[in-house]
């Protein structure tokens, strides 16, 4: 069931991406892991994180 949850969310933010929002997936590693990437990946003066709970 979780491969299908993000199997859903990828298809959703892939309609919803706009030029100045980026989606990265990454495989397990935790938050802290998945936070670093988003970090390690900023272009601009603001960032998000946006979390599903």
């Amino acid at each position: 069931m979780a491969d299908v949850k993000i199997i859903q969310t990828l298809s959703v933010m892939s309609i919803l991406k706009k030029e100045r929002i980026k989606v990265f997936h990454k495989e397990n590693g935790g938050v802290s892991s998945a936070r670093n990437l988003g970090i390690d990946n900023v272009q601009g003066e603001y960032f998000s994180f946006i979390d599903d709970y």
